[in-house]
């Protein structure tokens, strides 16, 4: 987000004016931080909110900016909840819904030669979202989901749900968790269904280089995770913070800040509505190309040279071509599969 809010502001800032950026902590859905400092960015006279990056936090404050007509664009939500949500009119999001997720990793794990499954996902909008989309995939295709387990994501110890996995012995385990795979991973291995027994599979919630585990423990565990390769974003992100090491949805939050402010660019008016109108136009097809990923590699300032002369654009950005559809999902996007 400061690399893209740098970015426009080098080239001349929007409607002549600089853009400035609030940063607020969200939280966590067991809290209600995400709602408190939603509130302080309303009261701060905020044009648009981006965030946040869980979905079951955008799900605590959704209403709140909606009632108050404010845009709201996340660069990491995938729950398929938003789709169709009732306050969902101000919502964009640049990341894929876990529709398509969930049919990628179905089709990995089927693909590797698995035909059992065992499912363990975190209770939340995120978690049983994924699980669904994932179930659903894997069974259209011939496989067998063997086992769902859905846990509080407040557990302590996941001995328990090891061993209900451990007592269908699937061919395979996909794990829908965030940071409590760090507790989760050694109890599977405890049981006898580490990594080197069973195909592992994890997902954008915990693929991170945050773990404490062994070296090699993760060794041939596959993970799916929404958005492009971030290598070309690498450099611009690591001039903002050089003890960076996550990338993961970098690309999504810079283009989601820089189609905030083109989106104002092209409405003439920082006023929320508009820009919510104009969010579709700067980025579906039809007008020219511009930005990181145009043909010719144009930068924000020819985007916003082109608005400025009245000209239709179709901004190409670090995650590929944002192009929404009604209900601010995207209509095509990319899917990383890693292997450790």
């Amino acid at each position: 987000v400061d690399a893209a809010i740098q970015d426009l502001n080098d080239a001349g800032g929007v409607l002549g004016a600089c853009v400035s950026v609030s940063h607020q902590d969200s939280g966590d859905t067991e809290t209600d931080i995400a709602s408190e400092n939603a509130e302080a960015l309303i009261q701060e006279g905020a044009h648009a909110v981006i965030g946040a990056a869980s979905s079951g936090v955008s799900l605590q404050f959704i209403d709140r900016l909606f009632n108050e007509g404010i845009v709201q664009v996340s660069p990491a939500n995938t729950s398929p909840a938003f789709t169709t949500h009732e306050s969902g009119a101000y919502y964009f999001r640049t990341a894929p819904s876990d529709v398509l997720q969930g049919r990628v990793l179905a089709d990995t794990i089927l693909a590797d030669g698995h035909e059992t499954l065992a499912i363990l996902a975190l209770q939340d909008a995120y978690g049983t979202g994924l699980l669904e989309y994932t179930r659903d995939a894997f069974e259209s295709l011939g496989g067998e989901v063997v086992l769902e387990e859905v846990y509080d994501p407040n557990a302590s110890e996941f001995a328990a749900e090891a061993a209900s996995v451990a007592a269908v012995d699937p061919d395979a385990i996909a794990m829908i968790t965030f940071n409590e795979c760090q507790l989760l991973a050694p109890e599977l291995a405890n049981a006898g269904l580490g990594p080197d027994v069973k195909g592992w599979y994890m997902v954008d919630g915990n693929l991170s280089n945050s773990y404490e585990f062994d070296a090699g423990f993760l060794e041939g565990v596959k993970g799916t995770l929404p958005g492009v390769d971030p290598a070309p974003i690498q450099q611009k992100l690591l001039a903002q913070d050089p003890n960076l090491a996550d990338f993961s949805y970098g690309a999504e939050s810079y283009d989601a800040t820089v189609l905030i402010g083109l989106a104002a660019q092209a409405a003439g008016s920082t006023d929320s509505t508009a820009i919510r109108d104009s969010m579709v136009a700067v980025s579906g097809p039809g007008g020219t190309q511009c930005g990181p990923s145009a043909p010719d590699n144009t930068g924000i300032a020819d985007c916003l040279r082109l608005l400025s002369e009245g000209e239709d654009i179709d901004y190409e950005g670090y995650s590929g071509p944002i192009n929404w559809d009604q209900n601010g999902d995207l209509t095509a996007a990319t899917i990383g599969i890693y292997q450790s």
